[in-house]
């Protein structure tokens, strides 16, 4: 029977040592519920704020979209207006360039036919002064034939010069009008 007291008394210390592990396993499960709950709600935690984190880079990436479609029409929009103002510029330029040489075109016109003017008048005074070119070698001739007494001939001779001076007069007075012939012609539109 001592040996069945004491089998009960090692019975009871095992079950006391097992009552104590199990006591400690509690505790460290207690620990370990705690530890769990304490971690769960901390990835509950990290969950929401990346839940709250996707969300706002979701309505960042709309953002970011709706920016990128802004900034792409303002790109388009900057392209249209600077071909526009390029089209404008070389528009306003070739108009300038043609309203210059337009003028200077009919600056040009003019000066031509003032020079064709001037022309003809020279040709005309040429053609005079060779006809009284000829007409003074013709006297030029007529004196080497003439001979000492023809001299007396003062009375023809006056005749001549006066008719040579009446000449060169009427000469003078054709270039005269020709001149206000041309100056009407020039100011008339």
């Amino acid at each position: 029977m001592f040996e069945k007291i004491k089998g009960l008394m090692d019975l009871k210390k095992e079950v006391e040592d097992i009552t104590s592990a199990l006591n400690d396993t509690k505790k460290a499960l207690s620990s370990f519920t705690d530890e769990f709950t304490s971690v769960k709600k901390e990835l509950n935690d990290v969950k929401n704020n990346q839940k709250e984190f996707l969300k706002v880079l979701k309505n960042d990436g709309e953002e970011i979209k709706n920016s990128k479609e802004e900034l792409k029409k303002s790109v388009y929009d900057f392209n249209l207006l600077k071909n526009k103002l390029q089209n404008q510029i070389v528009e306003k330029f070739e108009e300038e360039l043609k309203k210059e040489l337009n003028i200077n075109l009919e600056k040009l016109k003019k000066d031509i036919e003032q020079y064709n003017l001037m022309k003809s008048n020279i040709d005309a005074v040429v053609l005079k002064s060779k006809s009284v070119a000829a007409e003074i070698d013709k006297f030029v001739e007529i004196s080497k034939n003439i001979k000492k007494e023809d001299f007396e001939l003062t009375q023809f001779k006056r005749e001549m010069l006066k008719s040579n001076n009446e000449k060169l007069e009427l000469m003078q007075r054709i270039d005269t009008l020709e001149k206000l012939i041309a100056k009407m012609r020039r100011n008339q539109p």
